[in-house]
């Protein structure tokens, strides 16, 4: 990630972090902010973690975005040696969600293994 976050800050993309309070102004082709008033930005990649959902549909109320469902995962951890240096995700079928194991190379030697999930007994609200 820091790689990724050196390329890119290199290329002269703009990085907002920790914001609690963010507007996007969106006409047909670009987007403006309230931090940043006098920038136009053709992009803007939202990775919000559990809060992304909500504020797209705050940014995009005509589109509609799929609904947040919120599991808890666990993951196990083992250092017992493996041939694997890459991630191994289970093959998705693309719009549909399902319970998947992922198999990831830790940088101490070890690998963890999920998540499992836990699903909730309640409904969760629409994001």
């Amino acid at each position: 990630m820091k790689k990724l976050f050196q390329i890119t800050k290199k290329n002269k993309v703009k990085f907002i972090f920790n914001i609690k309070k963010i507007k996007f102004f969106v006409n047909k082709k670009n987007f403006k902010t309230n931090i940043f008033r006098d920038k136009i930005f053709d992009y803007v990649i939202n990775c919000a973690g559990v809060e992304a959902i909500k504020i797209a549909n705050k940014t995009f109320p005509d589109s509609k975005f799929p609904r947040n469902y919120l599991v808890r995962g666990v993951y196990f951890k083992t250092m017992q040696k493996f041939k694997l240096r890459r991630i191994i995700y289970r093959a998705m079928v693309p719009g549909v969600i399902r319970e998947r194991i992922d198999t990831t190379p830790l940088l101490d030697g070890g690998y963890i293994f999920g998540p499992s999930v836990e699903k909730s007994k309640t409904t969760n609200k629409k994001s």
